[in-house]
């Protein structure tokens, strides 16, 4: 996730730098963590994602076989 992609991450990023320069450990520390935070949260989407996908597919695949097993009728 990007600033440019949501705002309220640019908003957040705007008031740690807004937090006085003689806190510069600290504005580094909040940086870093919030960065992680931002990781672990794309990961998890792209995990959901993934399983999301995979059930549809999966449930693409049975009804396909299931349409498979019914007899055909001619119109």
């Amino acid at each position: 996730m990007s600033k440019k992609e949501n705002p309220d991450i640019s908003k957040v990023y705007t008031a740690i730098n807004n937090i006085p320069n003689c806190f510069v450990e600290t504005i580094k520390n909040i940086k870093c963590s919030f960065e992680n935070y931002l990781e672990t949260l794309t990961r998890i989407q792209a995990i959901e994602n993934e399983e999301f996908y995979k059930a549809g597919f999966s449930d693409a695949i049975k009804l396909f076989l299931e349409m498979l097993k019914e007899p055909r009728t001619k119109k």
